[in-house]
Parts: C-alpha cells; sequence; structure tokens
C-alpha cells in the first residue's frame, strides 16, 4: 500500500474515502454524500459544527440501515442510536 500512495496514512485515508462513498446507508443510498442529501436536503460539504446531530445520525445508520435509517413511519430507533453517537464522541472529546 505504501509504494502504491506513498504513505501508510494516505492509503488509509484513501481506504475511508472509498468506504464513505460506497457504504449502504438506508433507502437505496450508498455513500455519507447521497444519504446527507437525501435526509437532510443539505450537501454534506456544507455542514458546521452547529449539524453534529446530522453528522452523528448518518454515523449511526452504518450500523444498521434497516434498523437506524430515519423513516415517515418512526425515528426513535435512529434518534436514539445518534444520541448514541453524541455521546460517544463526548466522551472521547471529538
Amino acid at each position: 500500500m505504501e509504494k502504491r500512495y506513498g504513505s501508510k496514512r494516505r492509503a488509509k485515508e484513501e481506504l475511508f474515502a472509498r468506504y464513505a462513498n460506497f457504504i449502504y446507508l438506508g433507502n437505496g443510498r450508498y455513500g455519507f454524500a447521497a444519504a446527507s442529501q437525501f435526509y437532510f436536503d443539505k450537501p454534506i460539504q456544507t455542514f458546521t459544527l452547529d449539524d453534529a446531530d446530522k453528522a452523528a445520525l448518518l454515523a449511526g445508520i452504518t450500523k444498521s440501515p434497516s434498523e437506524y435509517s430515519p423513516s415517515a413511519t418512526g425515528n426513535e430507533k435512529a434518534l436514539r442510536r445518534r444520541n448514541q453517537i453524541l455521546t460517544l464522541m463526548v466522551a472521547n472529546h471529538f
């Protein structure tokens, strides 16, 4: 990997970028950018610190998209998972 990407760090960044673009996030959406546009009608590139709740909700969906993706019938599980993610972020000083 180092040979191809120049460093371990760059290789890890590339792997994460690919993962972030192809992971299934429910409702037929693949990748964080598509999910952000679908769930919030907002490009992920425009997220600010005030959008931490939205980012945490997207991160929470990855565990089980069928279980945690927001839907018209109910968002309780999605919001509970979002709150878990926010709690973990605080505990880890993010």
